[in-house]
Parts: C-alpha cells; structure tokens; sequence
C-alpha cells in the first residue's frame, strides 16, 4: 500500500513532466492548496475542497518529490502494518485535510498557496512516534502505545516545533520559505492526537512506563 501511494505521488509528478507548460499550470492551479479560494464564492468553493487533498500529489520539484517519497516509505510502513491498509490511507488523508487547514488558518487572505504531501506524512509520523517502545516485540502490530506524557513523545514534539519554527520565525528560514511550516505542525499534531481513533485493538497497554506484552 505505501509503495502504492508513492507510485501514484511519483506518477503525477511524471505526467506533469510530459504535459505541455500551459496545461501542468492550469494542473497546479485546480490542485494547489488554496486557502483564499475557500470563502470566495461558490465556484472556488469546490476548486478550494477539491485541493485540501489534491495538494498532497503536486510536487515543487524532483529534490521534494524524493525527500516526501523516503519519508513516507520511513513512516507509512510501520501504520500501514498496524492499522492495515484502509485504516492507513484514512489517516494520510486526514492528516493531509488537518494539515492543510492549518496551513489555511494563516493564509486565508494573502493569496498563498502549497502543494506537497509533507502534511500528511508529518501526520503519520506523529502516529508513528506513539508506537517507538523498547523491548522486543513479535511485530508492530503487537506494541503497546506510548501516552502522550511519555518522555520520548514530549521530546520529539519539542523538537519538531522547533525545527519548524526555525523556519518560520528567524533568517535561517529565508532560504526555505518554501517550507510550509504550519501543514506539518498541523499535520503532526493530528496524527498524534488521533492515532487511538484508528488504532482499534485495546488489549495493548502501557501501565505506569512499563511496557507489558499483550494477553
């Protein structure tokens, strides 16, 4: 399923190569995210829903078309092993919408917009970081999950808004203004927050940090 979804995200891309410049702008146009076109009237109005989920196969360039493509390999795989595959696509969706609206919240009026599936992919990898446990464990499908006051979660979620932010708010980020650095703040925290809504099986647990084989 996620070597699937990377060959659709690669596939896009390859067309867009082959398609006249004309017509790839006129792509870009319909599948960018818009915010703007969100509350411009009713014709944008469904050019604006249609691109809270196209936005995430529309690519800048081959450098960003690889760096989403590894990343979602690194991430999707464990979820798509743990959820299986339409609780996994459900997720990667949503965390793109989740991304993109918060991407919207800050650019609902300037004309801004983003293409890129790194919403959805920081996403995943927020629900990815709730099932990284010591131990052995017989399979992903197995681990117990990690609360959100573990200091691992805290850690990382530190440090994924501060990377962010360095782009965001300080000079280094001037030659990374391409970054869409409120999509994958969004995205993360949504994949993190609701991964017990997609993670259906109770009998894993986590008491008191200790991590405790299921029975």
């Amino acid at each position: 399923m996620v070597l699937g979804l990377v060959g659709v995200i690669i596939g896009v891309h390859l067309v867009r190569l082959l398609l006249p410049p004309a017509m790839d702008f006129a792509l870009q146009n319909y599948l960018a995210l818009q915010p703007s076109a969100v509350v411009s009237g009713e014709e944008d109005l469904i050019e604006g829903l249609v691109s809270l989920v196209g936005h995430l196969f529309l690519h800048a360039d081959l450098t960003h078309l690889t760096m989403n493509a590894v990343w979602l390999l690194v991430v999707g795989s464990p979820i798509v092993r743990r959820f299986g595959p339409g609780r996994f696509l459900t997720l990667f969706f949503a965390s793109g919408i989740a991304a993109a609206l918060a991407f919207a919240l800050f650019h609902l009026r300037d004309g801004l917009g983003a293409a890129g599936a790194s919403g959805a992919i920081a996403g995943l990898m927020g629900a990815a970081l709730r099932i990284i446990v010591p131990g052995r464990w017989p399979g992903v499908r197995n681990r117990p999950v990690l609360p959100l006051s573990d200091r691992p979660i805290i850690a990382a979620t530190i440090a994924w808004v501060a990377f962010n932010a360095i782009f965001a708010f300080t000079t280094l980020g001037l030659s990374a203004t391409g970054i869409a650095w409120e999509a994958h703040i969004g995205g993360y925290f949504f994949g993190l927050l609701a991964f017990p809504l997609f993670d259906t099986t109770t009998s894993r647990r986590v008491l008191n940090g200790d991590f405790r084989n299921p029975r």
